[in-house]
């Protein structure tokens, strides 16, 4: 069985050491120059633990808190950050025949799975290998 953690949605974890703070959230340079160029500073949401975000703010030089976030998932700035980190990361929205592909991955794999992480995991990994074939009717 798939542990939460090891997902496409993990949890984050609470509590973290510096260690674990500069090697998983220390923005890399092509991550910065996203955030500046695109956005104008980085993109973070209300659940993000402080810590994590203090860290990020830090790396990337900016005045930035959590309780500067409050409010972002349900903003207007977020609904136009999203397809801007689509499209910097190459990752296209799901669309119907996506949505397809991944329903029925799920359904099948719901056959022998029943952990939701399983479940999420497969479907992604359906996603990932239509990705390149979509015009070519991976549906």
């Amino acid at each position: 069985m798939t542990s939460i953690e090891h997902t496409a949605y993990p949890r984050l974890k609470r509590t973290l050491t510096p260690k674990e703070l500069d090697q998983i959230y220390t923005p890399t340079p092509a991550e910065l120059f996203l955030a500046q160029r695109r956005l104008g500073y980085a993109v973070a949401k209300n659940e993000i633990p402080a810590s994590i975000v203090d860290h990020i703010a830090a790396r990337a030089t900016l005045l930035l808190s959590p309780h500067d976030l409050v409010g972002y998932d349900d903003s207007g700035t977020r609904r136009r950050h999203l397809p801007l980190i689509r499209e910097a990361l190459e990752i296209p929205p799901c669309d119907p025949p996506a949505q397809k592909v991944f329903l029925r991955a799920m359904v099948e794999a719901a056959r022998t799975k029943d952990n939701l992480a399983d479940l999420i995991n497969v479907a992604l990994e359906e996603l990932v290998r239509c990705r390149d074939v979509f015009a070519r009717n991976c549906t």
